[in-house]
């Protein structure tokens, strides 16, 4: 077809040179190293901040060059999203954390003690529009998340903790990398690690758009996104199955062992399973 037979209002996208932005989705239990990890994203990090005042203080003492914004409700979010159009200030990275309270906090406005079911489905959508907007704009976004553990036909399925029924599937079908993140204890041999899990399992849900960044990685976001971002540049020698291809600096740190990954999985797997009932006592005759 010939530019002359082309549609009229339709416009072909050109390749993009490199992929130098994602978007994240990071969940996992309280202390499992979330906001560490959201924060360690190139910066300046521009952070909607619905925890409380504490949320980002041990990032704080780690020196991290963090904007932050408290979410006073939904008034705020239309000048956040004009400050974030109009480029941050030069921020690199946009964190929402977290998106549960962000959404609790908009349906308490909404419907106050007793919400009914429309305000729910108006704060989902404010919910999906923000992440659309910020999937568009031109700076790296993580979505922080706790988790959310569901029983469906007997199969246990962990999936972040949003606040609507329907959005955790909907946002992380509008990211490009989804973990769950989690730590690994010290051993006498090895120190304390964070670690995102990356690939699907143990009824986790999770997402590498790249396929580049293995089953877990250490949680560090500025690595994760040279490696993604190596991994879908056009240049055949960047390319993880080329014979050319060549390592990125901090690569073999950043992948996960084996056997890291087994204790990993074992500590989740215990700390997730439920306790078995109490037994009940008999009654004395």
């Amino acid at each position: 077809m010939s530019g002359s037979d082309i549609p009229t209002g339709l416009m072909f996208v050109a390749p993009q040179a490199a992929f130098t932005t994602a978007n994240f989705l990071l969940y996992g239990p309280s202390g499992s190293g979330k906001t560490m990890a959201a924060t360690s994203a190139p910066g300046p990090v521009l952070v909607l901040n619905s925890e409380g005042p504490g949320g980002l203080a041990m990032a704080r003492k780690h020196g991290r060059d963090i904007r932050e914004i408290n979410f006073e409700g939904q008034r705020v979010l239309r000048p956040f999203c004009e400050y974030v159009k109009a480029g941050a200030d030069g921020a690199q990275t946009v964190v929402i954390d977290t998106i549960a309270k962000v959404h609790k906090r908009i349906i308490a406005e909404l419907g106050g003690a007793k919400p009914q079911i429309q305000h729910y489905g108006q704060a989902n959508k404010a919910i999906e529009d923000l992440v659309l907007f910020l999937r568009d704009q031109p700076m790296n976004v993580v979505l922080v998340c706790h988790e959310k553990i569901d029983d469906e036909d007997g199969e246990r399925i962990v999936r972040p903790m949003t606040g609507g029924q329907q959005l955790p599937e909907i946002l992380l079908g509008e990211v490009d990398v989804a973990a769950y993140c989690g730590v690994v204890e010290a051993t006498e041999d090895t120190p304390k690690r964070w670690v995102g899990q990356l690939v699907q399992d143990k009824g986790r849900r999770a997402k590498d758009r790249s396929g580049a960044l293995g089953a877990f990685r250490d949680l560090d976001l500025t690595e994760w996104l040279d490696v993604y971002s190596r991994a879908l540049a056009p240049d055949e020698s960047d390319l993880p199955w080329s014979e050319d291809y060549t390592e990125p600096a901090g690569d073999e740190a950043g992948v996960v062992d084996a056997q890291t990954l087994e204790d990993f999985a074992v500590l989740h797997e215990a700390a997730m399973t439920p306790a078995p009932p109490k037994a009940k006592k008999e009654k004395s005759a």
